[in-house]
């Protein structure tokens, strides 16, 4: 939540933004490190890569609300 805070006022540092960029290309099935994710950032800017990082934060947000959600219906119909 900190984090997400952060990014909605634009006060994250870069390695907050490295932190969850990293994972989330790595995850999207390419080979990257940190040290590249890093001059991406540079090269996109720092408020493009502010507005990835804050959407998939937001997103995992919104997928662990859901699922709880999800329980918490299943259990309501039994």
């Amino acid at each position: 939540m900190q984090l997400a805070q952060k990014l909605t006022s634009a006060s994250a540092t870069i390695t907050d933004l490295i932190c969850v960029l990293t994972p989330a290309i790595k995850g999207g099935g390419n080979d990257i490190d940190e040290k590249a994710v890093k001059e991406l950032i540079g090269k996109s800017g720092l408020m493009k890569a502010m507005k990835c990082a804050g959407d998939i934060v937001t997103k995992a947000l919104e997928t662990g609300q859901d699922e709880g959600n999800e329980e918490a219906e299943e259990d309501n119909k039994e």
